[in-house]
């Protein structure tokens, strides 16, 4: 469903008084100052650098306005009240074409799935069509851009699944822009998931990603495709291709160097023993993508979890440093540049900054403020997250952060342990509107990085591998004890909070040391480990999880059930594709059966990534009132403590 254009027009009103500078300061800020979306969700920047691209998030809906760089007017180009589909990503084709991925909840052969569509619009808002033809047996990922074509602006390289002769695997057509017509440039070959395409826009590298291994293929002239390498899969020997540079047989690849993610060049013409280190680091992984410049050079690599920059090329470099030089306290990302490289746009972040977008124009050597990514967050009442390491109960370092509340709060606070996600990602030193929400009502925060999340390497990526609710929950256990033994926090008032598999930590927590927590808070977390492993028989879920039905068992809340003794608050989205409702429904009934203390919201037209503004804003009103109801209230110490300052 599309938004009015009244709404549309209270959107740009909006982002005309916050380019002005317009906040709003404030010590204790209200719920929804953290719970609403993003306001400017991202900002692109056209081709020629005449116009500006960005996506708004504003009354439960989202919508993508341009706005002219020379005369300031800006248009509406597509909305949704973010019920029907939902916004994905847009990037513009070139100066008057904007592709738009949109997303949706679906179900195919009574089975619920995501599908996405690609839409093709002018920046105006006008000739709007869905540029790929809809296959109706097959789920359908319409949004696989393998390249955007930069000397061809009318055209762009898609990957489509579920062409009718062979529906084995995407084959990669080459589609018109303007009017959707399209030919084949690559046939589905050999059950090939991922291409990728040289300089010269020619489909040369293509990926057999399986559950267990992964083979890559080279297509080298008449010799046609080859098999390249092959490679189990959280193995020492990956070999995942990145890109090509401006050499159509020189390869940038991520692989393990000393144990660690690192990026190399290798000449697809020699073995893979012949490559170039590029970048590595003895501690972390480096993993990312890949940036280009306009003119397809391999200028350096945006990191995958904070979205910073690494630059070999001298001139990016110099650009960067001088950008540095402007906002030292800040994570800078350069999110899009003008095809002559002399505009461009500007993200800050940092634990303290919530993010602000700029315009850049190297030509005039200005900067100027297009917005913050929350507006109703003053920057100046967050607090800094520390970073900390403390033991394993094996010796093992576990990194994690810290936040504690504003000095107004008491001396000894309450604490939230906030487990994240995935399990196979990873937190960093930046803004994170749970954490910022649970600081500024008095909350300290620890976060862990416990075995099983990414960034530190192989081995302690896979120590995670089928333990579940044992190492890994361990690791988050001995995080909470080096916190009570530093005397940080009040170690009679804790809570475990988290999301996906943070929010099955959250239940474990109070399966497993029921002792530490007062209670628990669950957003879309895994409940029954042998249905979610073997409800589909996934390989990569046994691989992971486990593959022992007693185990996984053992591991699991809702078989664990009776060892709760702590109230439970329980979310879950109704159209969740990546954990299902089921999981948590089923829960509820056990804890009901046994009598247990608990408050199930299940969130209507919910997914697994809250991006449901009104879901976002309930839950966080919920959470509130929950916490402080098991926690204890801070606020008359607050009042006490902030009329007592000078």
């Amino acid at each position: 469903m599309l938004y009015s254009k009244k709404t549309a027009h209270i959107a740009i009103t909006l982002l005309l008084l916050l380019t002005a500078g317009h906040t709003i300061s404030a010590t204790k800020l209200p719920v929804s100052a953290f719970a609403n979306l993003p306001y400017i969700q991202t900002v692109s920047i056209s081709p020629g650098g005449t116009h500006i691209g960005s996506w708004l998030n504003i009354d439960n809906g989202s919508l993508i306005i341009v706005k002219s760089v020379n005369t300031g007017e800006s248009v509406p180009v597509i909305s949704t009240d973010n019920t029907e589909f939902k916004i994905n990503w847009f990037r513009w084709a070139n100066d008057e074409r904007l592709i738009i991925s949109l997303r949706f909840a679906a179900n195919r052969y009574n089975r619920p799935t995501t599908e996405t569509r690609l839409v093709s619009i002018n920046r105006d808002g006008t000739d709007a069509f869905n540029l790929v033809e809809h296959i109706r047996p097959l789920m359908n990922l319409q949004d696989n851009v393998v390249d955007w074509l930069p000397k061809d602006p009318d055209h762009i390289l898609v990957a489509v699944v579920g062409e009718r002769d062979r529906p084995i695997g995407p084959a990669v057509y080459r589609v018109n822009v303007y009017d959707g017509q399209k030919a084949r440039v690559q046939r589905p070959y050999a059950r090939i998931t991922h291409w990728l395409t040289d300089p010269f826009h020619r489909v040369r590298v293509g990926m057999r990603i399986g559950a267990e291994s992964t083979a890559v293929y080279i297509r080298q002239g008449r010799k046609g495709w080859r098999s390249k390498w092959l490679f189990d899969n959280f193995s020492l020997g990956e070999i995942w291709p990145l890109g090509f540079g401006l050499d159509p047989n020189t390869l940038f690849v991520q692989s393990y160097h000393r144990g660690r993610k690192a990026i190399f060049k290798v000449d697809i013409t020699t073995s893979f023993h012949e490559r170039e280190l590029v970048l590595a680091d003895p501690t972390y992984d480096i993993e990312g993508e890949l940036v280009y410049s306009p003119r397809g050079e391999v200028v350096g690599i945006k990191h995958l979890h904070n979205g910073a920059h690494h630059f070999w090329d001298e001139k990016y470099l110099g650009l960067y440093n001088g950008i540095k030089k402007q906002f030292p306290d800040t994570n800078n990302q350069l999110l899009s540049f003008s095809n002559d490289e002399k505009r461009y746009i500007l993200l800050t972040t940092s634990d303290e900054e919530p993010g602000t977008y700029y315009f850049g124009d190297r030509k005039h050597k200005v900067i100027t403020r297009i917005g913050p990514r929350y507006p109703n967050i003053d920057a100046s009442v967050l607090t800094a997250t520390q970073k900390i390491n403390y033991p394993a109960r094996d010796g093992t370092l576990i990194e994690g952060y810290l936040t504690l509340p504003p000095a107004a709060y008491p001396d000894r606070p309450p604490v939230i342990i906030f487990p994240h996600g995935g399990p196979m990602e990873r937190d960093s030193k930046e803004f994170d509107y749970w954490t910022a929400f649970f600081a500024n009502r008095g909350y300290a925060v620890l976060q862990m990085n416990f075995r099983g999340s990414t960034g530190y390497g192989i081995e302690f990526m896979r120590a995670g591998f089928k333990n579940w609710g044992r190492l890994m929950q361990d690791d988050i256990t001995d995080g909470v004890n080096w916190l009570i033994k530093k005397g940080i926090g009040d170690p009679e008032r804790m809570c475990i909070v988290g999301a996906s598999y943070g929010g099955y930590a959250a239940m474990m927590g109070l399966v497993k040391t029921p002792e530490l927590y007062k209670c628990a808070v669950s957003f879309a977390g895994i409940s029954d480990l042998p249905k979610f492993v073997f409800a589909q028989r996934n390989k990569i879920k046994l691989n992971q999880i486990g593959d022992s039905w007693k185990q996984l068992s053992e591991t699991s809340p809702l078989h664990q059930v009776d060892r709760i003794t702590a109230p439970l608050l329980i979310f879950h989205g109704e159209k969740d594709r990546v954990v299902p409702a089921s999981q948590t429904r089923a829960m509820i009934k056990a804890l009901k059966s046994a009598k247990k203390e608990y408050t199930y919201i299940e969130l209507p037209n919910g997914d697994h990534y809250l991006s449901n503004q009104e879901n976002r804003l309930l839950l966080f009103r919920e959470m509130e009132i929950f916490l402080a109801q098991h926690l204890g209230s801070n606020e008359k110490k607050y009042a006490e403590n902030t009329l007592a300052q000078p």
